[in-house]
């Protein structure tokens, strides 16, 4: 039986902050070079929305007559990845007791697609898009050139495309929501260190 993969990171701020909590599965995102800061300033004023930085967008194939996972770097998004993320306590609850068994073990199954299946949790709860918070350009890691990830098989777009089209079949429908936004913070360039309400990590 295949276990499931927890988070590298798990951060909940506690009563301070209850009821929100950040998700960091990927250990090669820098917590203080995304501003976590603004990233949960803007979780505070959306706190229905996953909002986060790494982004992906879904998309029709009409001549396939199914869904495709879309990673190219686009002004669109309707998924964000879990890797840095904010979103509320409920919806991991919403997860693992709501969403059908079958889809989690799915998920489970095949070691893959928990992101996804989270943005199809939210939005199917919300009927909203998630929030992407800057930076503008893709994230670069120079010091995980060793590190293995399931990404970069050639099979992980297939399957993260199979993924959107099992969970659309399971869920009946198409809940995400596309849009074309981007949250920057207002003092770009600002010294972070001078603005941190939440403690570094």
């Amino acid at each position: 039986m295949t276990e499931k993969i927890p988070p590298v990171l798990t951060f909940d701020g506690g009563r301070e902050f209850s009821p929100r909590i950040l998700i960091l599965y990927d250990p090669v995102i820098n917590v203080y070079d995304l501003k976590i800061n603004f990233s949960y300033q803007v979780w505070r004023e959306y706190p229905d929305r996953l909002v986060g930085y790494p982004n992906r967008l879904h998309l029709w194939e009409e001549d396939k007559k199914n869904w495709k996972y879309e990673s190219e770097w686009t002004n669109a998004n309707s998924m964000i990845l879990t890797g840095a993320a904010f979103y509320h306590k409920y919806y991991s609850h919403a997860y693992y007791q709501q969403t059908p068994a079958k889809i989690v073990d799915w998920v489970d199954d095949h070691m893959n697609c928990e992101d996804i299946l989270m943005n199809f949790v939210i939005a199917n709860l919300t009927a909203k898009a998630p929030l992407k918070v800057s930076p503008r350009k893709k994230f670069k890691c120079t010091e995980c050139s060793q590190q293995v990830s399931i990404s970069v098989d050639p099979g992980h777009m297939v399957e993260r495309s199979e993924c959107i089209n099992f969970f659309v079949e399971e869920f009946g429908k198409m809940p995400l929501k596309a849009v074309e936004f981007r949250a920057d913070p207002v003092l770009y360039k600002d010294d972070p260190e001078k603005h941190m309400l939440l403690p570094l990590l």
